[in-house]
């Protein structure tokens, strides 16, 4: 005997959100202090284990804002007949190796928060759940100043014999982004 069926509804579940990670120069700035004059790489990977990866974002906040770098929409497809995604519609995993950040088009000095955060199919987000891949690089281009004062300091090109000899020097060194390593006289 046949049944016959007017309409079948699937539902599909997908409660793994998204993870990302982040390996190269750039990642390895985490936590660092960089004069932000170079050209820096990092190999970036989203993952979902469930419906697949619908998009991924690459961005950089500063204080003056969020800023995209880079992002991807891989190829999905609710037929199921892409090769090598199996049964998910969308790719398990989407990945960029070298991405170049230049570190010198960053505009504002001080902390560059770095962020790599996929959505999935349902648009679970790896910021709510899953794992977003985030780290922080200090920048700062601006150079300390030193200054110098006491009797030795203002008598500059002037020959000092030993009984006229008052050796007191003052130095101060600022830095207002990243502060003031060390200071040698």
């Amino acid at each position: 005997s046949v049944i016959k069926v007017g309409s079948v509804a699937i539902t599909l579940v997908d409660n793994e959100a998204p993870t990302t990670s982040a390996t190269g120069p750039l990642r390895a700035l985490a936590d660092q202090w960089s004069r932000g004059d170079q050209t820096a790489t990092v190999d970036l990977v989203a993952s979902d284990s469930g419906l697949g990866v619908k998009t991924w974002e690459f961005s950089v906040t500063d204080s003056a804002g969020t800023h995209a770098l880079t992002g991807g929409s891989p190829a999905c497809d609710d037929t199921h007949n892409t090769s090598g995604q199996g049964s998910n519609i969308c790719p398990a995993s989407d990945s960029r190796s070298g991405v170049s950040v230049d570190l010198t088009q960053l505009v504002q000095e001080g902390p560059q928060r770095f962020k790599l955060s996929a959505t999935d199919l349902v648009d679970q987000s790896s910021d709510d759940g899953g794992t977003s891949t985030e780290w922080t690089t200090y920048i700062d281009r601006t150079a300390p100043t030193v200054s110098a004062g006491g009797p030795l300091a203002a008598s500059p090109n002037t020959w000092i014999t030993p009984e006229d000899l008052d050796a007191r020097v003052r130095h101060d060194a600022a830095d207002a982004v990243s502060g003031v390593k060390s200071t040698r006289l």
